[in-house]
């Protein structure tokens, strides 16, 4: 498409081909789109795939997914690139993670993910990143048990809510807590980059406990 202002005309690329409204909740389901590797987990699971591909939503497709998927690029650049260039030999757990079946890959690379994965000019910010993967695993095991129970004792699985100002907050508190931690020195220079606008005061979190 193009834009016209008075004698200027501009050409304008754009992509909404998976595009909704905002107000649009009920469209907000898992169509099985995005870069397999770096989905988040809860997208990747037998319910969500089949969800995806029956077009029913078995699992709606909410921020703190697309916030997981940049932890997990975070993660493979650490792997790949070293120095900014990339490294001539990938370990082989992220070449399993990124080749194999859409979960089992991820959840072998995840219960593995060690300092020998990471190239040497990340040696810095490898305990940022490990403990990133944690706390995804965590929440995961935590919402794998509720659709356990719910299953279980026929419930009915409240409905996740969607809340991108809270999560986005929730995950510079987490930020904040690992990399200003006195027994991570080398991660402080991280705290002073956390966006002005990360209310992370209104959350208490530790990943140290």
């Amino acid at each position: 498409m193009h834009r016209r202002q008075d004698e200027r005309v501009s050409a304008v690329l754009n992509d909404w081909d998976l595009a909704i409204g905002i107000d649009a909740v009920a469209l907000q389901i898992h169509r099985g789109s995005g870069t397999t590797p770096f989905m988040a987990m809860d997208l990747l699971t037998p319910r969500a795939m089949r969800g995806a591909v029956s077009m029913r939503g078995a699992v709606r497709h909410l921020y703190h997914h697309d916030l997981e998927a940049i932890i997990w690029v975070f993660v493979w650049i650490m792997c790949c690139y070293n120095e900014g260039k990339r490294r001539r030999v990938t370990p082989q757990e992220v070449v399993e993670w990124t080749v194999q079946g859409p979960n089992a890959g991820k959840h072998r690379f995840s219960a593995s993910f060690n300092q020998s994965f990471a190239a040497p000019s990340w040696a810095v910010e490898f305990p940022l990143a490990i403990l990133l993967v944690d706390h995804i695993q965590d929440k995961q095991r935590a919402r794998e048990k509720a659709v356990t129970l719910a299953r279980t004792f026929g419930r009915i699985q409240p409905e996740e809510t969607d809340e991108p100002e809270k999560v986005w907050n929730k995950h510079w508190a987490i930020v904040k807590d690992i990399c200003g931690h006195k027994s991570l020195p080398q991660l402080h220079y991280i705290v002073e980059l956390i966006p002005q606008d990360a209310i992370y005061r209104r959350f208490t979190y530790s990943c140290f406990e």
